[in-house]
C-alpha cells in the first residue's frame, strides 16, 4: 500500500546546519537569513534542522520550536526543502515536536530512535514511527538512521520489510553508515518506493554510482561547492574529475578528523570561511585559538579555500 501523503523529491545537496549561539551561548536567530543565503550562493538548496549537527539534543523543546519557525521563515522562495529533525529521547517530546512540525509546515520531518532506552527489534522501531506519525498526520516521516550514535543497530533493510504499510506517512530514512549494501538495498526496496539519503560525505561519490540521488552532509555547510562539483562530474560522465574531487574532499576529512570530527571543528571551519555561528553549546567546547590557527595552516596546506571558491 503506498504512503498516504506526498513527500517532495528531494535531490543534491542536503546541509545539517549548525545551531548558531551567541557568546553566552543563547540560540541565535538573527544570523540565519545570513545563513540561508550562504547555503544557496554554494548550491546547497535543502536543510536538515537539529539534527546531531544542529546540536538538537542539547537545545530545549522551545528552543527547537523557534529554530524550526525561523528555519522556515528564512527559507521562504530560498530554500527548496526542509527537513526537521524531532527525535529525542522519549516518546512523548518528540510526539510534540513532531505536532508543532506538523502545524507549521516543513517538508518532512525526521526522527531518531530513543536512547539511552532503545528499541530492542525492528517492530520496536516501527510501532515508535506509528506513534510518532499519528501527531503528524500531514508531515511525510523519515526514520533517522546513525547506528555509530545510537547502537540501534538492526539492518535498515529489515526496517522497510517491518514497516510495510504500518506508518502512512512514512517515506525513507537518513541513512548515516558506512554499510553501502543496506544502503543500496534500500534504495532499491519495494521498486525504489522510499528515499534514502546517504549521510558520509566521504561516499558521496560511491553512493552516485550506486543510485543516490540525495545527500545529507555536516560539511556541506562549508564545503558545498567541492561536493556539487563531484555531483556536476558525475552527471557529466567525467569520472576522472569526479574521483580527483571525491579524494580532495577526503584531504578535508582528515584534517577535520584530526581536530576531532565533530561539531566544534566544523564550526570551526565554517568560522574560517567567513560565517560565525558562534561557539558550540556543552558537553562540546570550542576550539582554542592556537588549534584554530593549526586548522587553518593544515588546510591551507591542501588547498581548500581555492576548492571552495
Amino acid at each position: 500500500m503506498a504512503a498516504s501523503i506526498p513527500c517532495k523529491k528531494f535531490k543534491g545537496l542536503i546541509a545539517a546546519p549548525f545551531t548558531p549561539y551567541t557568546k553566552n551561548g543563547d540560540i541565535n536567530l538573527s544570523v540565519l537569513d545570513k545563513y540561508v543565503d550562504k547555503l544557496c550562493a554554494d548550491g546547497v538548496k535543502s536543510v536538515y534542522v537539529n539534527g546531531t549537527t544542529g546540536e538538537g539534543f542539547s537545545l530545549s523543546v522551545e528552543e527547537r520550536k523557534q529554530l524550526a519557525e525561523k528555519w522556515i521563515e528564512a527559507g521562504k522562495n530560498k530554500l527548496e526543502g526542509i527537513i526537521l529533525q524531532v527525535g529525542t529521547g522519549n516518546l512523548k517530546t518528540t510526539q510534540e515536536l513532531a505536532q508543532h512540525a506538523d502545524k507549521i509546515g516543513v517538508d518532512a520531518i525526521a526522527t531518531i530512535p530513543t536512547v539511552p532506552l532503545r528499541p530492542r527489534s525492528v517492530d520496536e522501531i516501527v510501532d515508535y514511527l506509528a506513534q510518532v506519525s499519528k501527531a503528524a498526520p500531514n508531515t511525510p516521516l523519515l526514520y533517522y538512521h546513525f547506528e555509530d550514535l545510537t547502537n540501534v543497530s538492526f539492518t535498515m533493510e529489515s526496517l522497510l520489510d517491518a514497516v510495510q504499510d504500518k506508518v502512512p506517512t512514512f517515506h525513507g530514512m537518513k541513512f548515516t553508515s558506512y554499510d553501502v549494501y543496506d544502503y543500496t538495498r534500500c534504495l532499491q526496496h519495494s521498486n525504489s518506493k522510499y528515499q534514502v539519503f546517504l549521510s558520509r560525505d566521504e561516499a558521496l561519490l560511491s553512493a552516485l554510482v550506486l543510485g543516490g540521488v540525495a545527500f545529507v552532509g555536516s560539511t556541506h555547510n562549508f564545503a558545498g561547492r567541492l561536493s556539487n562539483r563531484i555531483l556536476d562530474a558525475y552527471r557529466d560522465g567525467d569520472m576522472e574529475k569526479a574521483k580527483t574531487t571525491q579524494l580532495q574532499q577526503h584531504q578535508l576529512t582528515s584534517v577535520l578528523r584530526k581536530y576531532g570530527g565533530d561539531v566544534s571543528a566544523m564550526k570551526a571551519i565554517t568560522l574560517l570561511c567567513g560565517f560565525d555561528a558562534g561557539p558550540t553549546r556543552s558537553p562540546f567546547s570550542p576550539l582554542s585559538d592556537d588549534k584554530i590557527a593549526a586548522l587553518k595552516k593544515d588546510l591551507e596546506d591542501i588547498g581548500f579555500f581555492k576548492l571552495i571558491e
